[in-house]
């Protein structure tokens, strides 16, 4: 009787002669190299398994990680905008003080330009009234010497009268 299959070596089984009948064993060669390949291929097959293992690992536990940076970084944008519309708000408060200051600012302007206007109207006033006094006062002084004048004239005029009058008494006296 023939084993099932031969033993390592020159041995012949059943196996064998019936492949050797049928002419199987011409693929026996490429079907061991093809075994051999398979085994190969499932190895790589094996390491990409435990890697793809190990990376979801890594994975599965930097999502933790993943979740406090999302919410840090949702935290940090709701932040910016808060800021930003703060200061927005900021900006439309100083746009209206400017706006304020603005109108009060003109309205001093306005006042100012009318009291300018107004300090040069007297002024002018001023200096025609002033122009007008001098020339009075020229003509007082003119009046006062005329009469200073007429009045060591008049003076004169008396102590010369007073005198004819003395020497004329005096002469009818003496006569």
């Amino acid at each position: 009787m023939m084993p099932p299959k031969a033993k390592p070596g020159h041995d012949t089984g059943l196996l064998e002669y019936l492949e050797e009948i049928i002419g199987s064993i011409r693929f026996a060669e490429s079907i061991e190299e093809q075994g051999k390949r398979v085994e190969q291929i499932t190895e790589v097959r094996a390491e990409y398994i435990n890697r793809t293992k190990i990376a979801e690992k890594e994975r599965d536990a930097l999502a933790g990680p993943k979740a406090e940076a999302i919410e840090c970084v949702r935290q940090t944008l709701e932040l910016n905008q808060h800021r930003s519309s703060l200061v927005q708000f900021n900006i439309y408060e100083a746009e209206q003080k400017v706006k304020g200051h603005d109108a009060a600012f003109k309205e001093r302007q306005t006042e100012f330009e009318t009291k300018h206007a107004e300090h040069n109207a007297k002024a002018k006033e001023m200096e025609s009234t002033e122009a007008e006094y001098n020339d009075k006062k020229t003509e007082f002084e003119a009046t006062q010497r005329e009469m200073t004048n007429a009045r060591e004239t008049n003076d004169s005029a008396e102590r010369k009268l007073i005198a004819n009058k003395e020497g004329m008494i005096c002469t009818q006296h003496s006569h």
